[in-house]
């Protein structure tokens, strides 16, 4: 991984800023289901467990599905490469399993569902399925829970999405719903002993063999830009200060203007919020510009965590799920 404490250019920041205050709203589309649900994180290592769930809420259709378990525990060739189950919902059914049981131990990363035929060959419209991903930490004794992020199949019921025959779940308004051009994080603390938060990283554009480098614009309580660039590979969680020391406490406190009333009935402690949007993405042989990437924040007071589905503000069509090779297509 490459991290740059360093700010990124002036001319990038400003860029950013403009995009910001000229876009739209956030995507206002809601928590409703869809054909293809990407749960940001499973762990089955170090005695972490993680409960996955599926649930069909449609009253009438019958739905296969495939399970994809990204896993980023390994090195070499199997890094980020995949691993399929594959069920079956009938109408009102939910489905919930132990990801130790469904695919063993020692393994982490992400996954996704999608509808498909009772073989997962062919993936299939069926805009009928939500879920929750509850990661379970036994080193700390506690949990979070993430809703995944749902994506609408856009070919009519019962018909297959792989429109271009590559393979893959492409986001880009043709086969599912279009990707987050950017990640918004309504708020993140000043970084100590007391609140070490990490970040959710997940590269949708490029696949298995793709490292991303994306862009941070970072607010202190007193509106004041900073930025940073982080680089990972397919799936990544990271502190926040292994991103860039302006996520710190001292760092907020010592270098930039304080809004001495925030936060309201804590004003000695030092917070902000931040968005985040994919640069580039690169393999040995292949370059997306502007990729598609999600991220969520794990946020941790004392030994206390929580998580919760980003803001998503505009759409790119650079996301595709799931390619293996360095040039970023089809298996």
């Amino acid at each position: 991984m490459r991290q740059l404490q360093s700010p990124c250019s002036s001319r990038r920041l400003k860029a950013l800023l403009g995009v910001l205050m000229l876009a739209g709203a956030a995507q206002a589309d809601g928590l409703n289901p869809g054909s293809l649900l990407i749960y940001p994180e499973y762990d089955t290592t170090g005695g972490r467990d993680t409960l996955i769930t599926v649930t069909n809420v449609s009253s009438s259709d019958t739905v296969s599905i495939t399970f994809e378990y990204i896993n980023t525990a390994t090195t070499g060739p199997t890094f980020c490469l995949q691993t399929d189950r594959h069920a079956t919902l009938t109408p009102h059914d939910t489905l919930t399993v132990l990801v130790s049981n469904h695919i063993g131990t020692g393994r982490k990363g992400f996954a996704y569902v999608f509808a498909s035929n009772a073989a997962g060959d062919v993936a299939l419209s069926n805009n009928s399925l939500i879920g929750d991903d509850l990661v379970l930490d036994a080193t700390i004794t506690a949990g979070y829970s993430i809703v995944p992020l749902v994506f609408k199949a856009k070919p009519s019921p019962n018909n297959p999405t792989d429109l271009d025959g590559d393979g893959l779940r492409d986001l880009n308004n043709a086969e599912y719903e279009s990707g987050p051009a950017r990640i918004l994080i309504p708020r993140f603390m000043g970084q100590h002993s007391g609140h070490a938060s990490e970040l959710i990283l997940i590269g949708l554009s490029g696949g298995a063999r793709f490292t991303t480098l994306a862009d941070f614009v970072i607010f202190n309580d007193n509106e004041v830009p900073l930025s940073a660039q982080y680089s990972f590979p397919c799936w990544k969680k990271v502190s926040l200060l292994s991103i860039s020391g302006v996520f710190g406490r001292s760092f907020l406190a010592n270098n930039t203007a304080d809004a001495p009333l925030e936060i309201i009935g804590q004003s000695t402690y030092e917070a902000g919020w931040f968005l985040v949007e994919g640069h580039i993405a690169q393999s040995t042989s292949a370059t997306i510009l502007n990729p598609t990437i999600l991220a969520v924040l794990v946020e941790t007071a004392g030994s206390r965590p929580g998580a919760e589905i980003p803001f998503l503000q505009e759409r790119r069509n650079t996301g595709a799920l799931w390619p293996v090779s360095v040039g970023g297509g089809g298996p």
